[in-house]
């Protein structure tokens, strides 16, 4: 498993699984037949730590899509974009302005 697809397991699981408490909470207190401002404070909240849950695993996840994006690209790395250029081999000719190959 890629880190990436960890990290967005990990959101998806931690969303899940704080939908769950705050959903059984919810009904636990019987916030559900009590309508007005507890309701909407705990809704709100709800709310609020979804959104951070969801803004820390992102950016866990841009932060690796990044370190793949500007890894050294080389023609055996995977994780090069497609149209990335690739060195040369010992089997292509050199030009004339050419650095040496590497040992």
């Amino acid at each position: 498993m890629t880190t990436i697809s960890r990290h967005l397991t990990v959101l998806i699981v931690s969303i899940a699984a704080l939908d769950i408490v705050a959903a059984v909470v919810f009904y636990h207190l019987h916030l559900d037949r009590n309508p007005g401002t507890n309701q909407q404070i705990y809704v709100g909240v709800w709310t609020v730590l979804s959104a951070l849950i969801a803004v820390v695993q992102l950016r866990k996840i841009r932060r690796e899509r990044l370190a793949i994006i500007r890894a050294p690209r080389t023609p055996g790395n995977p994780a090069a974009p497609s149209g990335a250029p690739e060195s040369k081999t010992e089997s292509e000719p050199r030009k004339p302005g050419d650095p040496p190959a590497a040992p």
